[in-house]
């Protein structure tokens, strides 16, 4: 057990209040605790009688002991500077010791007197190989030295241990009087009987409040991280691929160039720095995989530090799934969401309203039995935009007559119901569902690997990479989605097409796959994704993807379950967009420089809620959330097909435009 509770809360603003009041805290009660141990050690008790005789009896000045807690100090306070993370800790001790000196050791005549009185080349080296030892004792070594970031925990451990033994003795010696049983001579020591002779309360009360201050604020002082885990979670073929490519790309060259990835990130920035989308990524099996021809679930993680002072530590991280697991992974969620929108609306009505003049989003209602959905293939987020479409020889092939979307059409159950689940309704087998509270009971893929990915982000990214396939991935990513900071959706653009198409303001690169309401009919069911817009189909020639009303039920539902998240909105592929924005809104201004916020505004006011004005819940009501977007500019002037599209790669500007607003975003 800890010996002091954890003062940090869950909020990350009140974490970095609290570490600067932890400053002012830390620097008041050290004055108090300073003096405490300069009054404890002018008190001669057990502790000081006890090192003097020692030193008498080996031949060792008094004066040269005081080079060794020196040496141990600044070995403390070079381990802090040279962390990557702590480094401003250790620079506000130094600077607070700075201050110390003239207005307290000086005054009081302690520790510095001593230090110039036995200053040599001997007490120098003496001091040096204390700070070494302490460096060493703390994880400091030179193959460390050489890493990027550097981290040395043990440091803040020792720091804090030791401030804990020498106020505890401090306490002891200043306001318990007693006759020392050790008393030092000029050769060592000599024993004597112990005498209790009471307690002197001088200025005990500051002692201990300054203690009591001191030890906490010491702690989390020395131990605050910045850390942030972000988790970015979408439908198949939304874009994650390229994103977490073009993220790379734009970190290891405006933000931590020493900053690692996985391999396989490494691969998409590859392909995007040679102006490629990055291959389509069906379910991936992880290297070294024991099942190689099986299908398992890899975890894309993207570390890298953010900011100059108190930088954060971010772990970036999304998972290669097949895209109808999203629905699985989240149908606790979704349960919860509908149990909270229950109550609410019984509450409602207990105050006497009507409830059908509320919006209640998750309640069982006839329009949910009718949302109409096509079943998706079991394939992964795509790397492209827009990934290559193979027709399934195996769907049907009859053309779209009449009305398309209708139930009769529609073999998947409908979007409030239980989307994407095998036997009972229920994913990959029997498990509590009943909405009782949000991840209840166990799952059979969190039994196997004996981990509990809600505890903790480390266990439940644990979970995922130890993951042989979908079932026992999925409480893994239930977990990084329980425990992140912040949770990025994809909103793929690409599904919200219908106004471009109508206004005639689709990209000419993108020409050749935008179906007009007259051309509907002129296709099969297995080629497009029909969109429907002002009583009009309109469909656009792409990858299968799960029904829009599907996942924008899903991203509601974290937006209810989890209020107290930061959830960032993020849509892709947004240069079908441009010359919409272009037309609409003349200006000599970049949109991924200074036009980008009037950008992002046009695309979810004049497009997005366009189209789909269901969405305003997602982006929260009328007082709307932000949309941030991503977007590659293409080489490409014409329609060329999908596998020919090339990345414009020119330019001193990021290769994934927005990718700095969005940044800033997610790390602020």
């Amino acid at each position: 057990m800890a010996l002091f509770p954890s003062l940090t809360p869950k909020n990350r603003r009140q974490r970095r209040l609290l570490f600067f009041l932890s400053i002012g805290l830390l620097l008041a009660a050290g004055v108090l605790v300073i003096e405490l141990l300069a009054t404890a050690w002018g008190s001669w008790g057990i502790s000081r009688n006890a090192l003097r005789g020692a030193m008498n009896a080996v031949g060792v000045p008094a004066t040269f002991f005081y080079y060794i807690p020196l040496g141990v100090f600044v070995g403390l306070v070079v381990g802090l500077l040279l962390d990557s993370f702590k480094y401003i800790q250790g620079a506000v001790i130094a600077v607070a010791t700075l201050i110390a000196i003239p207005t307290i050791f000086l005054p009081r005549g302690v520790f510095i007197e001593p230090l110039a009185t036995s200053f040599s080349p001997n007490t120098v080296l003496t001091a040096l190989v204390a700070a070494g030892i302490t460096l060493w004792a703390g994880g400091v070594t030179p193959d460390s030295l050489a890493t990027k970031p550097r981290e040395y925990p043990k440091i803040p451990r020792i720091m804090f241990r030791l401030a804990v033994v020498l106020v505890a003795l401090g306490l002891i010696e200043a306001h318990v009087a007693y006759q020392s049983p050790v008393l030092a001579v000029s050769d060592g020591v000599v024993l004597r009987p112990f005498v209790f002779e009471g307690l002197d309360g001088t200025d005990a009360w500051a002692h201990f409040i300054g203690a009591a201050v001191l030890l906490p604020s010491l702690r989390y002082f020395t131990t605050y991280e910045r850390n942030l885990n972000v988790i970015m979670i979408g439908p198949k073929r939304s874009g994650k691929s390229a994103v977490f490519g073009g993220i790379h790309l734009y970190i290891r060259d405006h933000v931590d160039p020493d900053g690692q990835a996985a391999n396989r990130v490494s691969t998409l920035r590859q392909s995007i720095e040679n102006g490629q989308f990055p291959d389509p990524t069906s379910s991936s099996v992880q290297p070294g995989s024991r099942n190689a021809r099986g299908s398992q679930p890899m975890l894309l993680e993207l570390p890298y530090s953010w900011g100059r002072f108190l930088p954060t530590r971010v772990r970036f991280s999304a998972v290669d799934y097949p895209g109808e697991v999203l629905g699985e992974i989240l149908d606790e969620v979704v349960a919860e969401a509908r149990r909270i929108a229950q109550g609410q609306e019984a509450e409602l009505v207990a105050d006497g309203g009507d409830p059908s003049d509320f919006d209640v989003p998750f309640s069982d209602t006839g329009e949910d039995d009718e949302s109409d959905g096509k079943s998706a293939a079991v394939d992964d987020d795509g790397g492209e935009w827009d990934a290559p479409f193979d027709d399934d020889p195996e769907e049907t092939s009859e053309s779209l007559g009449g009305d398309v979307g209708s139930p009769e059409s529609d073999p998947t159950p409908d979007a409030g119901g239980d989307f994407g689940r095998g036997e009972n309704g229920r994913p990959f087998g029997d498990h509590t569902d009943d909405g009782s509270r949000l991840f209840g009971g166990t799952d059979g893929g969190a039994e196997n690997t004996g981990l509990d990915p809600k505890a903790s982000w480390e266990q439940a990214t644990q979970a995922v990479r130890e993951a042989a396939n979908q079932e026992q991935m999925i409480p893994g990513v239930r977990g990084c989605v329980h425990n992140a900071d912040r949770i990025v959706l994809t909103l793929p653009l690409d599904d919200f097409v219908a106004p471009i198409i109508d206004r005639e303001t689709v990209p000419d690169y993108l020409q050749d796959r935008v179906v007009t309401p007259d051309e509907i009919d002129d296709h099969r069911w297995t080629e497009i994704r029909p969109i429907e817009y002002n009583g009009r189909t309109y469909a656009i020639k792409g990858p299968d993807r799960e029904d829009l009303e599907n996942y924008l039920l899903w991203y509601e539902s974290l937006q209810s379950v989890y209020p107290e998240k930061d959830i960032v909105i993020v849509g892709t592929m947004a240069d079908w967009m441009l010359e919409d924005f272009r037309e609409n809104h003349p200006t000599d201004d970049s949109p991924h420089a200074d036009a980008y916020e009037d950008f992002c505004e046009h695309v979810r006011d004049e497009i997005v809620r366009e189209q789909t004005g269901a969405i305003n819940q997602v982006f929260g009501g009328r007082d709307a959330d932000p949309l941030y977007l991503l977007w590659y500019e293409i080489e490409n002037d014409e329609p060329a097909g999908t596998n020919e599209l090339r990345i414009d790669t020119s330019g001193p500007a990021s290769v994934l435009k927005g990718a700095r607003q969005f940044m800033e975003r997610i790390n602020e």
